[in-house]
């Protein structure tokens, strides 16, 4: 990765070309180095979008203190200020007021033929809905949750409210709707975005998470992966687990991820007592190393969208133990490639996780299943191609002057 000079244009202006070749204005509350889902799938994305001729300016929050420009695989990366609240909330939440300045000047300065944003509950998405209405641009939204009822709270009533009112705002904006899962299809529609909804899924690079060597006379080794914050999860997976080392109790679990509840994790696994079985890896950028470490993926969220590190898990050949929320339940079949449970049902959770480690052939059949799936059916090149369809989509109902119903 190299800085860009602070007047520099790493993305040239590009003519549309019979649908072509496309100057795309990409909106993400989240990138690199942030680390989480979404940064993963908006980044395979736009590199791929680069590859394939077009040109990706990506405006982006600085949660990490990283360059405000750089140029990432072609990509141009604009990073601005901004105030982050996930500590005090233990939720994920950062908001910038510099954004808005930063998206008018550059829709000003450059001739976009479009505005993707992503995140139908993410603060970003708004503003850059407002910049590609003034300026006349076609927007595409990615949705990447659905249903919020699971998560219950607060911050559970926020949401919902926040959805009706910004939500259906931004719906309306938008031109074209992406969804990446017939759950989170149907949510959006339900919110009003009608027949504007295609269902692009995330995709998973086979290549790089792949089986690894079956590990034998080991203590079995269980994964979290993900940010730590409550609707991921990561305390419902520490409650189950004295259940299973009293019948494992050689057991490791390694929680992947940081996030502001990683010390109330870590001194809750202390008054269990299982501190010494408890690992906090922190982020980590070698997730296929650590993956194929693994036996099984545990993945006990509250709100979900299409869960990329499941994706990846079962590329990576393990079995997974998840919550039946958002598109779980369309890429992990129950009781074929893992099993699924009712969301906080630590009882369910902790005897899944036994059945899985008590059966090591099942585990080997489970895993073959899921690799044979991500590999056949979630493919990044195809994700890019149909993501390209809707844009072309976009453009040519913004350039008849008509929009879909």
């Amino acid at each position: 990765m190299r800085p860009l000079a602070p007047d520099s244009m790493s993305a040239a202006d590009a003519q549309t070309v019979g649908g072509r070749t496309i100057n795309i204005l990409m909106v993400t509350d989240y990138y690199r180095p942030h680390v989480g889902g979404v940064e993963r799938v908006v980044h395979e994305l736009s590199r791929r979008l680069v590859a394939r001729g077009h040109a990706v300016t990506l405006v982006t929050l600085n949660t990490d203190c990283a360059p405000l420009r750089e140029s990432v695989e072609g990509i141009e990366v604009i990073r601005v200020p901004c105030l982050q609240l996930t500590g005090m909330l233990r939720a994920q939440l950062t908001l910038s007021l510099a954004v808005w300045p930063k998206l008018l000047q550059l829709a000003t300065s450059r001739r976009f033929d479009l505005v993707h944003v992503h995140g139908l509950i993410l603060p970003l998405a708004l503003p850059g809905a407002f910049v590609a209405r003034a300026f006349g641009l076609p927007l595409v939204m990615t949705a990447h949750t659905g249903s919020t009822e699971a998560i219950g709270g607060a911050v559970g009533g926020l949401v919902p409210a926040y959805e009706q009112t910004a939500g259906r705002l931004l719906l309306g904006l938008s031109q074209r709707v992406i969804a990446v899962s017939r759950a989170v299809a149907a949510h959006v529609a339900a919110l009003g975005a009608g027949r504007r909804v295609t269902v692009v899924p995330n995709g998973v690079d086979s290549r790089s998470f792949r089986p690894g060597v079956p590990r034998a006379g080991e203590p079995a080794r269980i994964l979290f992966a993900g940010r730590m914050i409550f609707n991921k999860g990561p305390d419902v997976l520490l409650e189950a687990m004295p259940r299973v080392l009293q019948r494992f109790p050689g057991t490791r679990v390694d929680f992947i991820g940081g996030g502001p509840l990683r010390a109330v994790l870590n001194r809750r696994a202390s008054e269990l007592g299982i501190a010494p079985q408890i690992r906090f890896l922190g982020d980590r950028d070698d997730m296929p190393e650590l993956l194929r470490s693994g036996d099984l993926l545990v993945r006990p969220s509250l709100l979900e969208g299409l869960p990329l590190v499941v994706l990846e898990a079962m590329a990576s050949g393990l079995p997974v133990v998840a919550t039946a929320v958002g598109g779980t339940p369309e890429i992990v079949a129950d009781g074929v490639t893992g099993y699924l449970v009712r969301p906080r049902d630590t009882a369910a959770l902790s005897a899944r996780i036994c059945e899985l480690l008590g059966n090591a052939e099942l585990r080997q059949a489970m895993g073959r299943r899921g690799r044979l799936l991500a590999e056949r059916e979630y493919d990044w090149d195809a994700v890019c191609l149909r993501t390209e369809k809707v844009y072309a989509q976009a453009l040519a109902e913004r350039n008849s002057g008509r929009e879909a119903s």
